[in-house]
């Protein structure tokens, strides 16, 4: 990984799905900076302002059914989009939780960390005892 990051014009340019990864942990330095690009994205205002809506790092191993497809294979963790129970599935609630993890995605690009969007392909039962 790189240590240099690039412009958000070149992020945009460079990003592409990367669905097979070297298989190692994340280093100290790259969980730090995940969580702090987590933390900035969270603390975003949301077109919709959503209350509650936010994005969470968490260990790899929820994508068992697309793994089974072999799509994504050795991934180091996952950025989960949250959306708190008690607010109903709306359409403003997806776009403003997409529109955090968005950007948050991008400023991993920006860090030369890739990324893979998963939506519902992934084990929904481990995600809800996770968060």
């Amino acid at each position: 990984m790189s240590t240099q990051s690039i412009s958000l014009l070149d992020a945009f340019k460079n990003r592409y799905s990367v669905r097979i990864y070297p298989g190692q942990q994340l280093t100290q330095h790259q969980t730090e900076l995940i969580q702090n690009i987590i933390k900035n994205a969270n603390s975003l205002e949301t077109p919709f302002h959503s209350a509650g809506v936010k994005i969470a790092l968490t260990e790899p191993g929820l994508g068992t059914p697309i793994r089974d497809l072999t799509i994504l294979q050795k991934e180091s963790g996952f950025i989960a989009c949250l959306i708190p129970n008690n607010n109903s599935i709306q359409r403003s609630n997806i776009i403003d939780v997409c529109y955090i993890a968005q950007h948050a995605l991008m400023q991993l690009e920006q860090n030369n960390i890739h990324t893979f969007w998963i939506a519902g392909t992934y084990d929904r039962k481990m995600a809800e005892e996770r968060f």
